[in-house]
């Protein structure tokens, strides 16, 4: 599946902070737990927008914790 037409889609605002999260195949570390983190100290206008290449285990990982 093609992601790109989902970020270029959204409606990510102007306000409030933005995370961008970008991780590659060099083993990170636990990216799920980090958002988990990240999430809590964010306002409730704020976002996180992750990067994760061909990670598909991540991405189902953060569809189950609704965080994507």
């Amino acid at each position: 599946r093609d992601w790109s037409s989902d970020v270029c889609s959204s409606d990510l605002g102007t306000d409030g902070p933005v995370v961008l999260v970008m991780t590659g195949s060099m083993g990170f570390g636990n990216i799920a737990d980090m958002i988990e983190v990240i999430e809590k100290g964010l306002p409730e206008d704020g976002r996180i927008i992750i990067l994760g290449g061909n990670n598909h285990k991540l991405k189902e990982k953060l569809d189950r914790k609704s965080v994507v």
